[in-house]
């Protein structure tokens, strides 16, 4: 019913040309802000948190992400024919190997939904990402957030939506196995934290139903 939150932290950022980002705690408790961020696509970062004695690290690299072309929407699919199909289209960059993050957020519930994506199939072409609802209808915000990720992220998402799958298929629900991410506690590495570190480029539309 309450989400914990982590006050008092050390936190930093510390880039591969050693500069240094530091985030200081805002004035809701667990938040942690930096002013002067200054991200470089493709570059790598580490992050480091001090508390309670113990030292965290985690290390990612900050992907790019195409633009979203377009939304389509298409009403009365689905067996019963009564649910409405949003499709969000982006084209992927062919000269790479590329892994996406699509974060779905209706109106009409709080948590949003994810959907994990790789360019095995589509390199270098236009897909889509899609969602369908019979809860959708006309007048609500449907947010899209696309966002380029590294394949480890992919991997670490793919797993954890799999395994929250039968508990309405929200990340955030109570897995059902432990689903270890990539910060490692240096003083202690047989208490490790929960949870992922991940940069990402981002491309957001608020689209309305119709």
């Amino acid at each position: 019913n309450q989400i914990p939150t982590v006050s008092g932290a050390t936190v930093f950022i510390t880039d591969a040309n050693n500069n240094v980002f530091n985030f200081v705690e805002s004035n809701v408790a667990g938040s942690y802000v930096c002013s002067n961020f200054t991200p470089v696509l493709n570059r790598n970062y580490t992050l480091t948190v001090n508390v309670n004695g113990s030292t965290y690290t985690a290390t990612e690299t900050l992907k790019p992400v195409p633009q979203i072309d377009r939304i389509e929407q298409i009403n009365n699919v689905g067996f019963t024919g009564e649910s409405t199909e949003i499709k969000t289209y982006y084209t992927d960059n062919g000269t790479t190997q590329d892994y996406y993050l699509f974060k779905f957020k209706p109106s009409f519930t709080a948590i949003p939904i994810y959907f994990a994506q790789e360019d095995i199939s589509f390199q270098g072409n236009q897909i889509f990402g899609l969602f369908r609802s019979d809860k959708l209808v006309a007048g609500q915000n449907f947010e899209v957030t696309l966002s380029g990720i590294s394949k480890q992220y992919y991997n670490y998402m793919r797993i954890l939506i799999s395994i929250a799958g039968s508990n309405s298929g929200s990340p955030f629900q109570s897995p059902s196995a432990t689903v270890r991410g990539n910060i490692i506690n240096t003083t202690n590495d047989a208490n490790y934290p929960l949870g992922y570190f991940s940069l990402s480029e981002q491309d957001y539309r608020n689209y309305i139903v119709n």
